[in-house]
């Protein structure tokens, strides 16, 4: 890669990522470094946090709450996923 380098190309600057389309930090040299750490969810996990959701916007469909309730169940579960 040494070569390349006399031509304007470096491996190590960071590019949009053609995995993810993010700003994840993707060079040609690392990779996505979303995808490495994604971590999937089982179908039932899904279907359980669908429910949940679901029970959350009956039960605070019309109040102030309904926003924050869903925050504060979704994000643990988003970070958790995300590595």
């Amino acid at each position: 890669m040494k070569g390349l380098r006399g031509f304007g190309f470096n491996v190590n600057v960071p590019r949009q990522c053609p995995s993810c389309g993010s700003g994840c930090g993707y060079t040609i040299a690392k990779g996505c470094q979303y995808k490495a750490a994604r971590v999937s969810l089982k179908d039932h996990e899904i279907a359980q946090i669908v429910n949940q959701l679901r029970d959350i916007a009956v039960e605070f469909s019309n109040t102030q709450q309904l926003r924050n309730r869903i925050h504060s169940f979704i994000v643990p579960i988003l970070r958790r996923t995300d590595g």
